[in-house]
């Protein structure tokens, strides 16, 4: 099984044609919806107004449920990939962000265990990420993946 997961800095599904916006600006997945295996999800919402208080959330487990009035940077969590490293499933992450500074901050955590990754740049640019020489998402996966 092959599992992709995209996560878009500041995407919103109200400007995304899949989720039915006026503007064809979603073909390649618009393609994908009639896939057999592709799951397009409705009604998700972010947990948090900055990036990575969000992933953090997203995509880690609680460890104590006790702990679930103390703001997500005091909780203790356990990464989603450490069970799926548990069960042999090999992982890769792909960015195009940078390896290092504050905006990476919850990928850094979430992200420290999977083997396989591939940065925009491994530069310490810190909050400088805007030197970086991005190319546009498509690109960057289609040499990458």
């Amino acid at each position: 099984m092959n599992v992709f997961v995209y996560i878009g800095e500041s995407t919103s599904s109200m400007n995304m044609s899949i989720y039915d916006y006026y503007r064809d600006n979603t073909p390649n997945l618009d393609l994908l919806l009639n896939e057999r295996g592709f799951l397009k999800f409705n009604n998700i919402f972010s947990t948090h107004t900055h990036t990575s208080p969000s992933l953090l959330e997203t995509l880690s487990f609680p460890v104590n449920v006790d702990q679930n009035t103390l703001s997500i940077e005091n909780r203790d969590r356990i990464s989603i990939i450490d069970p799926v490293n548990k069960l042999n499933i090999k992982t890769k992450l792909i960015s195009n962000q940078g390896s290092s500074g504050s905006w990476n901050q919850a990928s850094s955590v979430i992200f420290k265990n999977i083997e396989d990754k591939i940065f925009a740049t491994d530069l310490n640019v810190g909050n400088r990420d805007f030197l970086i020489n991005r190319k546009f998402d498509h690109i960057f996966l289609e040499e990458n993946l």
